[in-house]
């Protein structure tokens, strides 16, 4: 069921990808991800909590995460195989 709040991010995320000309909007996150330089996490949403980094890591063409909620932890990032890896947001290096 999709609730007026869903309808609202979505249009927000609509209206900000109009002014990033050559940016798509992917429902997929492995899909957007693929063939990429760099992997950009900008919330903290529940979805985006539950990746599988590995997954992720390899359908890059160079693993690298801007972790800018932290919601993911340095050595857990690394494990699943990014090359490079920086958190923003919360001091240390735990995840929310």
């Amino acid at each position: 069921m999709t609730t007026q709040r869903d309808t609202l991010r979505e249009d927000v995320g609509f209206r900000i990808l109009r002014l990033l000309p050559g940016v798509a909007r992917e429902a997929d996150p492995y899909a957007a991800a693929e063939g990429s330089d760099c992997l950009l996490i900008l919330t903290a949403w529940n979805p985006f909590q539950a990746l599988d980094l590995t997954r992720l890591a390899g359908v890059m063409a160079t693993p690298v995460l801007a972790n800018l909620r932290s919601i993911y932890s340095r050595k857990d990032v690394l494990g699943a195989g990014f090359e490079a890896y920086e958190g923003v947001g919360r001091s240390g290096d735990h995840p929310r």
